[in-house]
């Protein structure tokens, strides 16, 4: 049965109920508790498991492209502009990290698709992390109900899909870069450190 779209929730002002509450807790108690009983062996090398990198990473994706597909379903009913920053932060962490992906060694192919490997790898980590705390500060500079500003959500519809090509377009700006020019990032930071190192040159 169909959900009315006047009664669906919207993610900033519907309250989460007692069950739902009770879910969330359960399940970070379940992590939480999962991490601790990991404690002890994590101390202890392992053999090698070549499918892990390439499992952690689908599943990444997976889940932010999931993600993703929430926040541009919510942004097309309610036209909130922090929703659709959320939005765009989501698909750009799935899009970086399958740009990650296809930087290490011995996942497609023995040699890196993108980049030179763990300099290109790092400075992909680097643009994953930063970049979602930036689409973070948008709803963070509006601070208000999670809904406003908005557009009319007749015009959502045509917003989304420029904002998904815009973020697309700037993944594949980014990858580029730091698949081709890696070398003149790492200069580039290592002088922006120097400069603004309060240790005497």
């Amino acid at each position: 049965m169909k959900t009315a779209l006047g009664e669906a929730p919207n993610l900033g002002t519907n309250e989460a109920s007692r069950p739902q509450r009770l879910i969330a807790a359960a399940i970070c108690l379940i992590f939480g508790f999962g991490t601790l009983l990991a404690l002890p062996p994590a101390t202890s090398p392992l053999q090698p498991m070549p499918g892990v990198t390439a499992s952690y990473y689908t599943a990444l994706i997976l889940f932010y492209v999931l993600t993703a597909r929430i926040f541009f379903g919510q942004f097309r009913r309610t036209g909130s502009i922090p929703v659709s920053s959320f939005a765009a932060g989501t698909l750009y962490a799935a899009a970086i990290v399958l740009a990650q992906l296809l930087s290490f060694a011995n996942i497609f192919s023995n040699e890196p698709i993108l980049g030179d490997g763990p300099n290109t790898i790092v400075w992909l980590w680097v643009a994953w992390h930063a970049g979602l705390a930036l689409f973070a500060s948008v709803p963070a500079y509006f601070a208000g109900d999670g809904l406003t500003p908005a557009v009319r959500p007749e015009s959502a519809r045509r917003i989304a899909r420029i904002i998904v090509a815009l973020t697309i377009l700037s993944v594949l700006t980014i990858t580029w870069l730091l698949s081709e020019h890696v070398a003149c990032c790492q200069s580039s930071a290592r002088k922006t450190i120097i400069a603004c190192s309060p240790i005497p040159k």
